[in-house]
């Protein structure tokens, strides 16, 4: 199963991974603590969110190397549209 990780840099990482968790609980099977959140997107596709010393660190999972790409786009997109309290670094992912 194709996997990624990325970490941006924020002031902020707890507040989005919970804005985040919270957007998508609706919709998707969600867990989160202070500094950790997992989404699962169904379908073998899930993301965990970790909240580290100056940024978020995450991690997607998915069946196939289309989905994932697909899936970074939209993790990335949410995020920079629940930070207005700053704007998070640039993900760069890698993949394994």
């Amino acid at each position: 199963m194709p996997q990624s990780s990325a970490t941006v840099q924020t002031q902020h990482g707890s507040l989005y991974i919970s804005r985040l968790c919270k957007h998508w609980s609706h919709r998707f099977a969600v867990s989160q603590t202070d500094a950790e959140g997992r989404i699962d997107f169904g379908d073998q596709q899930h993301c965990v969110l970790q909240a580290v010393a100056d940024g978020i660190r995450m991690q997607i999972h998915a069946p196939d190397r289309e989905t994932l790409e697909s899936l970074e786009r939209v993790v990335v997109d949410h995020l920079s549209r629940m930070a207005n309290h700053d704007k998070p670094s640039d993900a760069v992912w890698v993949r394994s």
